[in-house]
């Protein structure tokens, strides 16, 4: 599932969506047979399916905003090799040929 950070305006907001789509069509390119296109939630739903959303996350459309979070919150997991899972990583490994 992708969840690019918040875009103002209609342009801004597809732009990461329309990379994800790119990325799916790479490693479609390289074999994999995938057809799932997660991304997008209620602020930028619109842009996210222009772009080839196969799920979108309604939640706050259907059931109002969050309540706001806790003062202190948990601190995240680690990943035990690298960082986070970025746009970056990914391209890098299928660029790579890696898996």
């Amino acid at each position: 599932m992708g969840i690019p950070e918040p875009a103002g305006d209609y342009e801004a907001q597809r732009a990461p969506h329309r990379r994800l789509r790119g990325l799916l069509q790479a490693l479609n390119d390289q074999g994999l047979e995938l057809d799932t296109l997660s991304m997008g939630m209620s602020a930028d739903l619109e842009a996210a399916v222009a772009e080839g959303a196969t799920i979108v996350r309604v939640g706050s459309a259907i059931f109002g905003a969050r309540p706001a979070a806790p003062a202190e919150l948990p601190k995240p997991v680690k990943r035990r090799r690298g960082g986070p899972l970025t746009a970056e990583a990914i391209e890098a490994a299928i660029a790579s040929g890696r898996e």
